[in-house]
């Protein structure tokens, strides 16, 4: 009854609520067409506006206003460039009201110009709107619109038909809740989504894609780092003259051995090289399949698609996540290879799981930098597990065994610094220095004076005072955005609509969770919990600072570290949190997650040739 409920209350204020725009419009190319409104004796503003990505080649559109039940102007901004556009059809509607149609001559009149406007004529077709600047508009008095019969028995007989929708599904689905059955479907869900994105989306039509193909390249063909001067690797530089080879993480050097197995099976490099991320998600679902006890912990995977995002590409941060998971896994559930490991007898099998379990731990120290939060929350966890431990020699035994799992993930990841020694030699700093200089962009490049490099470096060198960072440049907005749903190169975004719908969900979700735990949870836990949102305010400051220092980035996947901290916390607090409340929680921003990766990610990316 209650997910019932909220599903009406949604219907209304989506659907019933706000006015739709189901727009025709031809531009010549990528541009946005907005619409702002405002009430009596009200400016127009930012705030209030619904707009929608328009690009040549498509022509029909739809999106969302506010309720009109107040507005008493509308401004309409066709394009944003100086060119023109034709405006074939635009009808605004909403129940209660006679539609407001803009599809003739006469009504296009009502149209009165606000700014930029050089020319507007009419043909057989629509109105031809020429602009003088980058930001024309007109302005449309809609006080006086007509209201007509709101069809109240209609409405409550398509509610009751949403509520029994509902119980169908829940009767029918009731059987995955016991033990969080639902988690590996929801996530063969996302696999099966991110698997198609991953064949689907045309090469390099994802954030720096380009350099990790190419450092993933190198690599089906080496086992050592190349040479910094190498030049043979010079399609790995990204524009700011950094190449992912010459970083730590070992990553590419798995990821480019598994590419290489996969290549005979794709038509390109890009999806071979895709693969690898593809093939973790994978083993994430086969893990909780058969791990039941590892399911709440897979729940913050469902939380957001920008997750699934990750793992549809060649990227490090899919590996990553998966890293934090499983790590996580190893060290909470009781049965892990991990716990095994620090509890077994000496025997063959007992050296195979500290071998295994320490590469796992290993692989956490080359993981990029800003994931070392996870691997002090996970240290501190660690160090907590060993303070519960009764008896003096059950403490030995521990701290040997740790020690024999740190001293192999010392091996990896001493390995890689050795490796990349051998080959660059004691100047190694030197060569990256004078290889950023050679192969940055120049508004990227040390070489280029403050003024002559990109606005978005070193905000805080020019002046530029935190708090513009924050409220201007919205760097909390853009990071939030980024981490719920953003796709291709930061071009595709999903609705303001659906943005504040998760925003809250997400607010309600985390609120719950960390009320329970420090209401109900052991001390310990609620230690940890408190670890957890200081190290995670510690890393958003960290995020926000660089931003302002050095580079303008304000990206969500940055933030990612904090998923794997909640995945710790939800195997700690698995007893106290209530599975029907947080089941429910997740499964609706699970929904959400995979509405935008559809409708957005899926539809709005870039396609290769062959689909």
């Amino acid at each position: 009854m209650f997910i019932g409920v909220v599903v009406c209350v949604l219907y209304y204020v989506l659907m019933l609520g706000r006015a739709r725009v189901d727009l025709e419009i031809s531009t010549e190319q990528k541009t946005w067409f907005k619409i702002y409104w405002a009430a009596e004796n009200q400016q127009f503003s930012e705030k209030r506006v619904g707009k929608i990505r328009v690009k040549p080649g498509t022509t029909q559109y739809h999106f969302y206003l506010t309720d009109l039940r107040d507005v008493a102007q509308l401004r309409i901004d066709t394009h944003e460039y100086t060119g023109q556009v034709k405006l074939e059809s635009l009808r605004i509607s909403q129940k209660g009201f006679k539609p407001i149609d803009f599809n003739s001559e006469s009504t296009f009149s009502t149209m009165k110009p606000y700014a930029h406007i050089a020319e507007s004529e009419m043909d057989d077709e629509g109105m031809i709107v020429k602009s003088s600047g980058g930001d024309p508009g007109f302005v449309v008095d809609v006080r006086f619109k007509e209201k007509k019969s709101f069809g109240l028995l209609e409405e409550v007989l398509r509610m009751l038909v949403l509520i029994m929708i509902v119980f169908l599904i829940y009767f029918v689905s009731a059987r995955f809740a016991p033990d969080y059955s639902f988690v590996p479907i929801c996530l063969a869900v996302a696999l099966v989504l991110a698997a198609t994105m991953a064949i689907i989306s045309k090469q390099n039509a994802h954030p720096d894609e380009f350099v990790h193909v190419a450092a993933v390249e190198y690599y089906k063909n080496h086992w050592l780092p190349p040479a910094i001067d190498d030049e043979g690797i010079e399609g790995s530089y990204s524009p700011y003259g950094v190449s992912r080879l010459h970083g730590k993480e070992i990553y590419y050097l798995v990821a480019g051995k598994f590419a290489k197995v996969m290549e005979p099976f794709f038509f390109n490099n890009y999806t071979s090289c895709r693969m690898f991320n593809v093939a973790l998600l994978l083993c994430v679902v086969l893990y909780t399949t058969h791990v039941a006890a590892a399911r709440i912990m897979a729940l913050p995977l469902l939380i957001s698609p920008q997750i699934w995002y990750l793992f549809s590409y060649c990227n490090s941060d899919g590996f990553a996540v998966a890293i934090m998971f499983f790590s996580a896994c190893q060290l909470l559930l009781p049965n892990s290879r991990f716990n095994s490991f620090l509890a077994g007898l000496v025997r063959p099998s007992w050296m195979l799981r500290g071998a295994a379990v320490g590469l796992l731990l290993g692989t956490m120290a080359l993981l990029k930098n800003n994931y070392l939060p996870f691997t002090v929350f996970f240290t501190f966890v660690a160090a907590l597990s060993f303070l519960r431990l009764s008896g003096r020699d059950a403490k030995m035994i521990f701290l040997r065994r740790a020690a024999v799992l740190i001293a192999i993930g010392l091996v990896l990841a001493g390995g890689k610094k050795i490796a990349d020694y051998s080959v660059n030699g004691p100047g190694r700093q030197l060569l990256l220095t004078e290889a950023r200089a050679d192969h940055a962009n120049y508004q990227y490049s040390p070489k280029a004076s403050l003024d002559q490099q990109h606005s978005n470096l070193y905000m805080k060198s020019r002046g530029v005072p935190l708090k513009s960072v924050v409220m201007q440049h919205r760097w909390f907005e853009k990071t939030f955005r980024s981490a719920f749903g953003v796709y291709g190169y930061m071009q595709i975004s999903a609705s303001e609509m659906l943005y504040n719908i998760i925003r809250w969900s997400a607010v309600i979700l985390f609120v719950y969770f960390f009320g329970v735990i420090f209401a109900r949870g052991e001390p310990l836990n609620m230690l940890c919990a408190g670890a957890a949102l200081s190290l995670a305010l510690a890393l958003i400051a960290v995020s926000l600072y660089h931003s302002w220092a050095s580079d303008f980035q304000p990206q969500g996947r940055y933030l990612f570290p904090i998923l794997g901290m909640l995945v710790i916390l939800c195997g700690q607090n698995r007893t106290i949190i209530s599975s029907r409340w947080l089941s429910l929680m997740a499964v609706w921003m699970f929904a959400l997650s995979v509405y935008s990766f559809i409708a957005y990610g899926l539809l709005e990316v870039s396609r290769t040739a062959i689909v």
